[in-house]
């Protein structure tokens, strides 16, 4: 469930307006030009002394169509992050951190401060005496997930922590693969794999592949057991986090807030989102929901057809209803022709299906809270 490469692609869009104090549509259309024409990655040193680095953006480039500057004022309001000043440095880090380069043309303390990013930003900027990480949102896209979580993580609710687990730690894919491994030993590439997927699978998934072909109904008992251990934990979770005892429930939104939408502050880092409104600091916004005690949260849990449960948050301030997010767990890597086996994932979605009329959304509550 990965974000559509047409929404990510507003990354390019945010970054050339990044580079410019007072950006204009030249000197963005000339920056994406600029990108597109080395796409394998490149850093581009722009006149006015911004530094612009980028890694592989080729899956971005062919999907660029919509940020073409047609209404500049509008993408300004929404991606561009006031400042005097260009700044030193803008980094596209899924881009960056994935390619191989050595990084020539980077200083030693630019490389540093990069080094430390630990959150979730798409973009980083560095200034004089700020550095920003930025989450890019494309909030009139259908869909916006707010992340997901498949490794053990811990929350830090008041008055209790709680823990969410996924992945293969599950104690029914512990149980299972541990009586089915028993049977399997090393093994032919199963049929439900091509050659190209086999040669390319560390040996772990080749261990499993072979037991899902081995012992399909086992397998799938295996797969029904762990969905419903991960639908209990949420259930144990959710009540955890937001119990009958109302007064902390802003707090322990806050917390869920931050392990989603943040995942880890770097020390001494702006952490910043895009809005329809304009760019808010979203540390600061995630803060003022916590402090809120007129805020109330809800959760239930929906059941379907498919079998598959979702989960939906919901907060009520000031007689408004906001859908924080639908949790929706998924096995991922169940089917026998699905080489990567990572086990249950949860996915945090923006809920916009679950939103009534007048329902606020996440990101409404939080641009609200940052004013």
């Amino acid at each position: 469930m990965n974000r559509s490469r047409d929404a990510r692609s507003v990354e390019l869009l945010a970054a050339a307006l990044n580079c410019f104090p007072d950006p204009t549509h030249t000197e963005v259309d000339a920056t994406l030009r600029r990108m597109a024409e080395q796409p394998k990655g490149s850093i581009l040193h722009l006149d006015n002394g911004a530094t612009l680095v980028w890694g592989n953006i080729e899956q971005l480039v062919g999907n660029r169509g919509h940020v073409e500057i047609a209404e500049l004022s509008n993408a300004i309001r929404q991606y561009h992050i006031p400042r005097s000043n260009p700044p030193s440095y803008v980094v596209l880090m899924d881009s960056f951190k994935s390619t191989n380069s050595s990084h020539p043309g980077i200083d030693s303390g630019a490389l540093q401060v990069l080094s430390k990013v630990k959150g979730k930003a798409d973009l980083t900027v560095i200034e004089a005496s700020t550095i920003r990480e930025v989450s890019i949102k494309r909030q009139e896209s259908n869909q916006v997930k707010l992340g997901q979580q498949s490794r053990r993580e811990e929350y830090e609710f008041e008055p209790q922590s709680a823990e969410l687990s996924g992945g293969k730690g599950l104690r029914a894919i512990r149980n299972g693969l541990s009586r089915l491994s028993a049977f399997v030993s090393a093994g032919q590439q199963p049929p439900s794999l091509t050659e190209s997927q086999w040669s390319r699978m560390n040996q772990d998934d080749k261990h499993l592949a072979i037991i899902k072909f081995s012992y399909p109904s086992d397998w799938n008992e295996m797969v029904q057991l762990s969905m419903q251990e991960a639908g209990v934990q949420l259930d144990r979770f959710l009540e955890r986090a937001f119990p009958n005892e109302k007064s902390v429930h802003a707090h322990n939104l806050g917390v869920l807030l931050s392990h989603r939408l943040i995942g880890g502050m770097t020390e001494g880092h702006e952490e910043w989102m895009t809005s329809l409104s304009g760019p808010f600091r979203l540390d600061k916004a995630i803060e003022a929901v916590s402090q809120n005690r007129a805020l109330e949260v809800s959760w239930v849990r929906r059941p379907s057809r498919s079998g598959k449960d979702s989960w939906v948050i919901s907060a009520a301030l000031n007689s408004r209803r906001y859908v924080i997010c639908k949790i929706e767990p998924s096995f991922d890597g169940a089917r026998p022709e699905v080489s990567q086996t990572k086990g249950v994932i949860y996915y945090f979605q923006e809920g916009s299906q679950v939103r009534g009329p007048s329902d606020g959304s996440v990101w409404d509550l939080l641009a609200e809270s940052s004013r």
